[in-house]
């Protein structure tokens, strides 16, 4: 199964957790390659919570809704639930960083979808997905969310 994961994706989700480190207060660090979810965040020692990140080429305007993938949305509430930390997901739009978290995301809101135009043509990553309103996404500030 083929992972697509450009020199640019690792770029935007740095500056992104650059961002989030500041206004946060935390030291965010990457689960691994092949785990569902980006990061895990850090603060005193303490892990304080998760975060799924994904960056965007289009304004938050652009579009009604960002998807996100069922399998993250299920690794995001199994680690909230199990470790009782909140679980956010995290978008970098052309015009704002914007987040939700994982208990203001509407499940019910799904589809199969994906792209079909990577690796020449061939590469097929369809799959559920989970349409998030942006609508429902808050602008990220100074205070990281908590478990809602």
């Amino acid at each position: 199964m083929p992972v697509y994961y450009s020199e640019e994706d690792r770029a935007n989700e740095a500056a992104v957790v650059g961002i989030l480190s500041k206004k946060w207060n935390c030291t965010f660090h990457s689960f691994g390659f092949l785990f569902p979810i980006d990061y895990y965040a850090l603060r005193g020692g303490a892990l304080v919570g998760v975060i799924e990140i994904k960056t965007r080429n289009k304004s938050s305007r652009d579009f009604a809704t960002v998807c996100l993938a069922l399998r993250k949305w299920i690794s995001l509430g199994l680690v909230q639930t199990g470790l009782g930390v909140p679980a956010i997901f995290v978008v970098q739009f052309t015009d704002r960083l914007m987040y939700i978290p994982f208990n203001r995301i509407d499940a019910s809101r799904w589809m199969v979808g994906g792209r079909t135009d990577r690796n020449g043509g061939g590469g097929n990553d369809i799959e559920p997905m989970i349409r998030v309103e942006i609508a429902a996404m808050r602008a990220v500030t100074a205070e990281m969310p908590t478990m809602e």
